[in-house]
């Protein structure tokens, strides 16, 4: 009997010891920074301290930790459950997950190389004065005609007497102040059905700039006008018969360089970072392999949108 005790007493020594031991080791050889262990994920350490940080601002030390680790402790389990629900993998969720993560690579590789980007005052100058035209105002005129409409078929019977009536037009036009431009005669004599209820306005053509519907024989008599109000001699196209008056002049103006400086230096500023995003892309594609198969590409076909097309309404959903 005694013999067994003593067995008995070194069984339960030996236990004591071995517990003693084991919970030794796993305390001595465990990861100090690791706070809490949820399913497969881990709190640790600087992460604890950098929501702490986030919470607490200028004092973490106010932070609840017990508080905190719970509330992260449920969020872990919360991002577990998640992920063995398979939501990590739906499309939506992929995608603002790629969309960050290039988001980032932007803000840390390409952002500082446009932010730093400057446009320079000879920059502007070159610009300004390689693109002179573009900051001028062309010189003009705006006009008033009337016109009648011929032919080449027409007989000259009928060609003789258009041209008696705008002959009568222009005397008239001469001798009248009705309204502006040829007034109440555009009604009467012209066939222009865009102006000749304005008078025969067809208001500013700018020299050398722009195609107007106008022969160019009409538009350089035009220029060719000295006075405001002076009227042309009748003009003779293979469109028809025109009279022309002078309504307004104005010159040619040149826009200071001060004046449309801050406007080039933008554009300059748009153009040198648009080439910077080009180079950034050409750079990440030159370190990436690539391949494009343009067979499967010419055969994709696309799919049925679910969204309607402009001006279709959605058919409404059919509810059970």
């Amino acid at each position: 009997m005694k013999k067994w005790k003593l067995i008995l007493a070194l069984v339960v020594l030996a236990l004591a010891v071995i517990t003693v031991a084991t919970w030794f080791l796993r305390g001595k050889g465990r990861d100090p920074n690791l706070l809490a262990r949820v399913g497969p994920h881990e709190i640790r350490v600087e992460q604890f301290q950098d929501e702490m940080v986030r919470r607490g601002g200028p004092n973490p030390e106010r932070v609840d930790k017990g508080l905190l680790l719970q509330e992260m402790i449920d969020y872990e389990t919360l991002v577990v459950k998640a992920m063995e629900a398979g939501l990590d993998k739906d499309p939506q969720v992929v995608r603002s997950y790629r969309n960050l993560l290039v988001g980032k690579l932007k803000q840390q590789a390409l952002v500082p190389r446009l932010e730093s980007t400057m446009v320079k005052d000879e920059e502007i100058l070159a610009h300004y004065e390689q693109n002179l035209q573009r900051y001028t105002r062309p010189g003009g005129v705006r006009l008033a005609l009337l016109y009648m409409k011929t032919h080449p078929t027409m007989s000259e019977e009928k060609l003789t007497g258009l041209r008696s009536r705008m002959v009568e037009a222009r005397e008239k036009a001469l001798k009248s102040s009705d309204g502006p431009g040829f007034g109440s005669l555009a009604i009467d004599y012209s066939e222009d059905q865009a102006t000749r209820y304005k008078g025969g306005d067809i208001g500013w053509i700018e020299e050398g700039r722009g195609r107007y519907r106008w022969d160019s024989q009409v538009i350089a008599a035009g220029f060719s006008l000295g006075k405001i109000g002076e009227i042309s001699e009748i003009i003779a196209t293979d469109g028809g018969l025109f009279l022309v008056k002078l309504l307004d002049r104005r010159e040619q103006v040149v826009s200071p360089l001060e004046q449309v400086k801050e406007r080039i230096r933008h554009k300059l500023l748009l153009e040198k970072r648009k080439q910077i995003e080009k180079e950034f892309l050409e750079e990440m594609r030159a370190g990436t392999g690539i391949e494009i198969y343009r067979d499967v590409l010419e055969a994709v076909r696309p799919p049925v949108s679910p969204q309607p097309r402009p001006g279709e309404q959605k058919p409404p959903d059919m509810k059970l």
